[in-house]
């Protein structure tokens, strides 16, 4: 806000250790006024193994932390053992599916078969789903068209610095 008024989100990963810390609500509290954020504007993924080692605790927890407004995603939905019974649960607002399933997806029509199945399940439930390992406008278009509310990677940055990413800000704000 401070470099272009830009609205924009911060997403942040946790791990299942800190779910587990009993200040984890304190911790995102601070960090929320630390740096004027609305808590809107602050997404926070976790993987199924992170959630997978939450216990009741940490659950109350996280389940605080989502009441002030943040946003969850299940982070690199589609790969290893991430559950569906994880959507049920109402926890969690949205999906970011791993770039394993997006990345061969003009060529792989299986993959487009899965992608459009959990974003149509996704949109029915309300949740949204980002699309990981987005790399040119073809492969974007394409997982728009089967349901992808948003979208990340290298079409857009490489990981940046903070720095980097305000000049980014400034340059776009200016185009």
């Amino acid at each position: 806000r401070d470099h272009g008024g830009i609205p924009c989100k911060i997403s942040a990963n946790i791990t299942g250790v800190s779910a587990l810390n009993p200040d984890f609500s304190g911790m995102v509290e601070r960090a929320v006024k630390k740096h004027n954020i609305d808590p809107t504007d602050l997404w926070i993924e976790m993987t199924e193994q992170a959630v997978m080692n939450s216990n009741p605790s940490s659950m109350a927890r996280l389940k605080d932390v989502r009441s002030r407004g943040h946003k969850f995603l299940i982070d690199d939905f589609g790969m290893g053992h991430t559950s569906i019974d994880y959507l049920k649960t109402g926890m969690f607002d949205g999906v970011k599916l791993d770039g394993k399933i997006t990345r061969d997806v003009l060529d792989d029509e299986n993959e487009r078969h899965i992608i459009s199945s959990v974003t149509s399940m996704c949109s029915e439930m309300g949740m949204i789903v980002i699309a990981e390992y987005v790399e040119d406008a073809r492969q974007r278009d394409l997982l728009k068209i089967l349901g992808g509310d948003a979208f990340q990677g290298y079409l857009y940055s490489k990981p940046v610095s903070l720095r980097d990413m305000i000049e980014l800000v400034e340059k776009n704000k200016k185009s």
